[in-house]
């Protein structure tokens, strides 16, 4: 450890001067990781942000953990667009033939599809305001598989800077209503140490969340 920076202010806003100073450092390129102790410590409202897809969130700690029934249909997702070559739209039209449903019993649109496949939360990342958090819960999909889709969203055109007008409140998709992140992104990089996964009862119904 090259540097210990304390944070004891309101984790209202990210305007604080812990934070300011650690955030500094990775912006001038003085560590490559910084580790935090948990993740709320950037924002309250990052706390509140909504639990993506294939998560659930821990109450007491605020982690994420990995919900193995709608993980599955986060995983078939993947697996349609980067093995199948399907597009958003043919894959929003076989989860629904195949009667899965978003978490509030709605069906799937091409729109959540591509929010789905950008999010860099299923590889163990937090993306909020600029800030980048690693390791900061368990991730979903496989790292290669992952940079794989991006690879076809570039080039089909589908991800989201060329989709501006398609948003999310998601946790780890706040980066995307000005374009994906490049692979090696100048933003700073936290290490954040989380817990490992959770089991999950089986669940009885299909059922994921938009």
């Amino acid at each position: 450890m090259v540097k210990k920076f304390t944070d004891d202010a309101s984790g209202k806003d990210t305007n604080r001067p812990g934070l300011r100073k650690a955030m500094h450092w990775a912006k001038s390129g003085l560590t490559d990781v910084l580790s935090v102790y948990r993740v709320d410590r950037f924002s309250r409202n990052l706390r509140d942000t909504v639990t993506p897809p294939g998560y659930d969130k821990d109450k007491a700690t605020e982690h994420l953990y990995v919900d193995e029934a709608e993980a599955a249909v986060v995983r078939l997702i993947f697996d349609l667009y980067t093995k199948d070559r399907l597009g958003s739209q043919s894959i929003a039209h076989e989860l629904n033939e195949r009667d899965y449903r978003t978490r509030k019993g709605g069906l799937w649109a091409f729109k959540r599809i591509l929010t789905i496949l950008e999010n860099r939360v299923y590889v163990g990342e937090i993306h909020f305001r600029g800030v980048v958090a690693v390791d900061a819960h368990p991730g979903i999909i496989d790292p290669e598989q992952f940079e794989e889709a991006q690879r076809i969203m570039d080039e089909r055109g589908d991800n989201h800077a060329n989709s501006a007008a398609i948003g999310s409140d998601y946790i780890g998709s706040d980066y995307i209503a000005t374009g994906r992140l490049p692979a090696r992104s100048a933003a700073p990089r936290f290490w954040v140490p989380g817990p490992p996964a959770r089991p999950r009862p089986t669940a009885t119904t299909r059922a994921t969340s938009a």
